[in-house]
């Protein structure tokens, strides 16, 4: 029983910080590489606040940092499952297919990003024009992943698209995903 309420005021006194001071010290812990420290704090930030996509997100990265990459792409779920109304969470099934990919299971990457493409085709805001050249590089790199090289080509002839994919020309599938996921790769 002491140890029971020793946990509930430990969380109501983080709770009067909200679930901010949580994550705040989960960041601090994820930038001296301590993740697993930093996920046992996000998820006692889940606990106040189990509806807040960006501590979803911010898990979802901290996993992908420690190479749990299934786990990542399930976090990632959640927070697009609670909060796929931003136009950044486009590139976030992207970011799924990705990291499902990386956990070897092709299919369920395929999945992602058929959604990744759908979303860049169909769901375009005014408000998206801040997400505007990330997300035209997400559409891109989602049309080669999923295996449509003939739509990624056509891409490559708009002068937009063929300076903002320069990276990616003549580069297959694999190559492309490697390049796209090595500034995420925490290496």
């Amino acid at each position: 029983m002491k140890k029971a309420s020793f946990i509930i005021s430990f969380l109501w006194i983080n709770s009067a910080f909200g679930q901010s001071g949580f994550v705040e010290r989960a960041l601090n812990k994820a930038r001296e590489k301590k993740y697993e420290e930093a996920i046992i704090l996000v998820d006692s930030a889940l606990v106040i606040d189990s509806n807040n996509s960006d501590i979803y997100t911010i898990k979802a990265e901290f996993l992908w940092m420690s190479k749990n990459y299934y786990q990542a792409a399930i976090s990632y779920q959640k927070a697009l499952v609670l909060d796929e109304d931003h136009s950044f969470l486009h590139g976030a099934y992207l970011m799924v297919g990705i990291l499902y990919e990386k956990a070897g299971m092709r299919t369920h990457a395929q999945t992602y990003y058929l959604k990744a493409i759908y979303f860049f085709e169909t769901k375009k805001r005014k408000d998206d024009k801040f997400f505007e050249v990330s997300n035209k590089e997400d559409y891109a790199v989602s049309l080669k992943l999923s295996g449509n090289d003939q739509e990624f080509e056509r891409l490559l002839d708009e002068p937009f698209y063929k300076s903002l994919l320069q990276r990616y020309i003549g580069k297959n599938r694999s190559e492309v995903l490697e390049i796209f996921f090595k500034p995420f790769s925490g290496d």
